[in-house]
């Protein structure tokens, strides 16, 4: 069974968790590997193109080869006796977790979608401690987590729409000051409702 063969390294994609388990269908260039119309499907889906780490370790070198792959069955190469269909929904899962789906650029393994999450967990957690820490801990947290929000969607970015530098740059300072003052006053508020309270 094609599922359950090991991975052997090379140019040939890595296989995910998900896909290893389940049987793989014929493949359609423009549809899922899993069914969309049901909500396990859609979970199933977004797991291995989202969720799934092992794209942040991707070179560069393998998603050449996975878009490579595809080109290839697009233009009906290797269609008698060519790709399992299993390789193929490896390669679309790659190309679709590291590749720009517009520009073709290879997204940054830190910004893809895939690294969101964990990342987060680290953000969230220095936002929580610095706000019983100092406000120097604050405006620093607040930086780090506006900047990261904007190079993801800056790499993830519509290109249908194409903004120049001065916009971007004006945009990330705004986003940057509001989030810093906000939340700097709010912890300077904070502050001194405390003491409030203990004089009372």
């Amino acid at each position: 069974r094609a599922a359950a063969r090991r991975y052997d390294g090379g140019d040939e994609p890595r296989p995910s968790l998900m896909e290893q388990l389940l049987p793989a269908p014929p493949f359609d260039s423009n549809g899922s590997r899993f069914d969309m119309t049901c909500y396990s499907g859609r979970a199933l889906h977004f797991l291995t193109v989202l969720g799934d780490l092992s794209t942040l370790f991707a070179s560069r070198a393998e998603c050449d080869a996975a878009c490579a792959l595809l080109r290839q069955h697009a233009d009906g190469e290797g269609a008698e006796g060519g790709s399992p269909d299993r390789r193929l929904w490896e390669a679309q899962r790659l190309r679709d977790a590291c590749v720009h789906p517009a520009s073709g650029e290879l997204v940054p393994a830190p910004f893809r979608f895939s690294a969101f999450a964990p990342a987060n967990l680290v953000i969230c957690a220095g936002l929580l401690w610095a706000s019983t820490s100092s406000l120097r801990a604050s405006a620093f947290w607040q930086w780090v987590n506006q900047s990261y929000n904007v190079a993801v969607n800056h790499c993830n970015r519509s290109t249908e729409r194409q903004l120049d530098g001065r916009a971007i740059a004006l945009a990330y300072c705004g986003a940057t000051a509001s989030a810093v003052s906000i939340a700097l006053g709010l912890q300077l508020l904070g502050r001194r409702l405390g003491r409030a309270g203990r004089l009372v």
